[in-house]
């Protein structure tokens, strides 16, 4: 019997099942964040889950991101999407890593100031394997209403070069990674705030 062409479409289909029963793992590139310590935090690929309509706009069309949109309510002003339906989606997930934004830090953890949008973080940490918290370092040593998670459930915050020294050794001390990203053009004046 001769040897048969493989069928690319079918090599696809059989990728796509072994990935889904746990076999080969993703086979999809790294998506490029364009920053190598991001990039290197996803090793395998990924799949971008984003409540924000701006950024969904931006990246629905684009060939080498997958988008999914948990859907809620748009809050007011801010173009989010959040409630009950969110979170509700967001509770059936399994990523491999979330990068949180929050309003403040303390040592106790990342705090923000509404109750819809922390209770979907909270979701989000729960269902990653690994959360990154974004912040920036004006944002350090301060809280608002809401808690989002206690600091042990971050694995890694990165900042901006404008944290102090004594908070760089605080919080160092309090997770596992504290990355300190330079200026991209100047340092913020204090009359940008």
């Amino acid at each position: 019997m001769a040897d048969r062409v493989a069928n690319p479409v079918i090599t696809r289909l059989q990728e796509r099942i072994a990935h889904l029963e746990g076999g080969a793992g993703r086979v999809r590139k790294v998506l490029p964040f364009g920053v190598a310590e991001i990039d290197s935090w996803l090793p395998g690929g990924g799949l971008l889950i984003r409540n924000d309509v701006h950024i969904a706009g931006v990246l629905a069309n684009k060939n080498h991101i997958s988008l999914v949109v948990p859907g809620g309510v748009c809050r007011p002003g801010a173009y989010v999407l959040l409630g009950e339906t969110a979170t509700k989606f967001v509770r059936e997930l399994n990523c491999d890593h979330y990068f949180l934004c929050t309003h403040a830090l303390d040592q106790a953890g990342p705090s923000d100031t509404l109750l819809d949008l922390v209770q979907l973080q909270r979701e989000m940490v729960g269902a990653a394997v690994e959360t990154t918290l974004i912040i920036d370092s004006s944002k350090f040593g301060s809280r608002v209403l809401y808690n989002v998670v206690p600091i042990q459930k971050l694995k890694r915050i990165i900042t901006d070069e404008g944290l102090s020294v004594e908070d760089r050794e605080r919080y160092q001390s309090l997770v596992e990674e504290l990355v300190i990203a330079p200026y991209v053009d100047s340092p913020p004046s204090e009359s940008n705030d």
